[in-house]
């Protein structure tokens, strides 16, 4: 997709990493983000494009987006998800939406959720940061480093079990399914640097 009459490529890098100096001058309408990563890699992808360049609007690329890594990404700000397997005239309809001010997920998966979604994430962070306790919070902003839970442990004086019970616990207050749920939660609250964390992702990666 070099050029249409919908968009034009001004950029193509290989990671978020080398991509992020470029975006406040290229001021990119459409940002088309690789697969590579987990989705928590993606979703801090999403959170530090946008506090680079917030007019930004990002559709992710993905052999298929599960409910719950759908949710995780729209709370991002992701405005789109594409199949890898997409053509090139999907792909150009993807942009156009999104680049629109529209959404462009799987129809099927974005109705499941759009009861769930809530529309103002920051609108919950009080009453869902009040859920936790001060120990459960450090515990997730570990987690969300990828620390294992022996790891945890030995850098809050805790036992590995101690630190399992909490994760349980939080998954069970905050209602959520997984340890890369708290991770992104611990970003979309703010109880952790985002660039510091992309960077470790990505210096961490085969």
């Amino acid at each position: 997709m070099k050029e249409t009459n919908v968009a034009e490529v001004i950029g193509d890098y290989a990671s978020v990493a080398d991509m992020l100096p470029h975006l406040s001058r290229l001021k990119p309408d459409v940002v088309i983000l690789g697969e590579s990563g987990n989705i928590l890699n993606r979703c801090l992808a999403c959170y530090e494009i946008q506090s680079v360049c917030p007019t930004a609007k990002i559709l992710t690329l993905t052999e298929e987006h599960q409910d719950d890594e759908l949710r995780h990404l729209i709370l991002s700000g992701a405005s789109g998800g594409i199949s890898t397997r997409a053509g090139g005239a999907e792909l150009v309809k993807s942009v156009g939406i999104v680049a629109n001010g529209g959404m462009d997920f799987d129809s099927d998966a974005l109705k499941r959720l759009m009861g769930r979604v809530p529309r103002q994430v920051q609108s919950d962070k009080p009453a869902a940061l009040d859920a936790l306790t001060e120990r459960e919070r450090a515990i997730m902003t570990l987690v969300a480093q990828d620390y294992t839970n022996e790891e945890i442990g030995q850098r809050l004086n805790l036992s590995k079990f101690t630190v399992r019970n909490s994760i349980v616990e939080m998954r069970s207050k905050l209602n959520i399914k997984s340890k890369t749920g708290l991770a992104v939660f611990a970003v979309q609250h703010g109880l952790l640097d985002v660039p510091r964390i992309i960077r470790g992702v990505e210096d961490s990666s085969p």
